[in-house]
């Protein structure tokens, strides 16, 4: 009996010595930052990955990422966007489905995991803040606790992360910022086999093939001249090129030319507070010759296509991928302004009974209101310039 409890005793030291091998704690800023980065070591490289976000147990967000495609849905706001590389162009799919071009989006979506990093592990360690102190713990290579401490306006932080491995990957990370008696957990979900399916997307229309003509004016001022007492210049300055959308004998027309760097600084220096701000932009351009000139007429849809949504409601152009996005309502006017094709149009709208312009109402309230007309009202900046 004696000689059993010597041998289970020598097997229990064994056991615990084995695994006091196995975990290693170190407490110095330059070990734990070692041992941290070992332990994260092909995290950044995982792919394919998704990684679900977590605050105090609810899902916030997930990210994935497969090749040179990516995905983001944030839960709050009920929002998420696709992202791809096609011919070496970088690729947004908004949700609505619209594609667009969004080279920054691309690249600040494909920073997510190592910003993640940084905001709950790494990016202490580059913190240039003596007061802090590091503990670091790695369990057989299955699983790190690091304990930060510090002081902040004179309450005591403590920033505890415990990380999981897998099958030699990394499942899970939970952050606890303890900053006074406010807790805050943040908790990253990780999987490694799930892919991305892009979803059949629209082709916006572009402007970029458009048909260079003859000004029917030579300088800026000569448009501005031609202005009611009432109208504005449409302009826009894209970089230091003016654009201005004008309209001459029922064709429309996108003039522009290039500011040399002392009208383009004069420009930059203008009170855009002014009373007279609008006469200053006037009186800086007035001058200025008309370089190019495109007749982009024939982009916009024509008066009969118009004219064959008259009688019917706002619900039809919604129906034929027209976007509201504004309205007037005078005593004898209402107006409904909508946009396809980054041309807006505004639409002449009949008041129906169930129908209230005082009260508090949404935008896709006002599919009920009949069409009176319809006419070209103006250009979105996002179409511009044409080129």
């Amino acid at each position: 009996m004696k000689k059993l409890l010597i041998t289970l005793l020598a097997l229990m030291m064994l056991l615990m010595s084995a695994c006091a091998g196995n975990s290693k704690t170190v407490n110095t800023r330059e070990e734990a930052q070692q041992m941290v980065e070992e332990f994260f070591d092909g995290l950044l490289e995982a792919d394919p990955i998704k990684v679900d976000t977590y605050q105090n147990d609810t899902l916030m967000s997930t990210f994935m990422k497969d090749g040179d495609k990516m995905y983001q849905y944030y839960e709050d706001a009920g929002y998420g966007y696709y992202l791809f590389i096609k011919d070496d162009v970088k690729y947004l799919i908004s949700d609505d489905l619209t594609l667009m071009e969004d080279e920054f989006m691309y690249d600040m979506s494909n920073q997510s995991l190592e910003f993640m990093l940084m905001m709950n592990v790494t990016g202490y360690f580059d913190v240039d803040d003596g007061s802090l102190t590091f503990k670091a713990t790695n369990k057989a290579d299955k699983e790190l606790l690091l304990e930060i401490s510090g002081e902040s306006d004179d309450t005591q932080v403590n920033i505890n992360t415990i990380a999981k491995k897998e099958n030699n990957q990394i499942s899970e990370i939970t952050t606890e910022m303890i900053a006074g008696e406010q807790t805050v957990s943040t908790t990253y979900k990780f999987e490694y086999n799930t892919h991305i399916n892009l979803p059949e997307y629209k082709v916006p229309v572009t402007y970029d093939n458009m048909p260079h003509v003859d000004s029917p004016y030579a300088t800026f001022g000569q448009v501005i001249n031609e202005l009611d007492e009432d109208e504005d210049l449409f302009y826009a300055l894209m970089e230091n090129q003016l654009v201005v959308i004008d309209e001459v004998d029922n064709r429309h027309y996108q003039y522009s030319t290039v500011l040399d760097d002392e009208t383009f600084e004069k420009y930059n220096n203008l009170d855009f507070m002014a009373d007279d701000y609008n006469q200053q932009v006037y009186s800086l351009i007035s001058e200025l010759p008309i370089e190019d000139c495109i007749d982009f007429t024939d982009s916009l849809l024509s008066p009969d296509s118009l004219k064959a949504y008259v009688g019917k409601t706002i619900q039809a152009l919604v129906d034929d991928g027209f976007e509201i996005n504004g309205y007037s309502f005078y005593e004898d006017d209402a107006n409904v302004f909508v946009t396809k094709d980054l041309m807006t149009y505004k639409v002449d709208a009949i008041i129906v009974d169930d129908f209230d312009p005082e009260a508090d109402f949404e935008s896709e309230d006002l599919v009920v209101l009949g069409i009176v007309d319809m006419e070209f009202d103006s250009v979105e900046y996002a179409a511009l310039p044409m080129k």
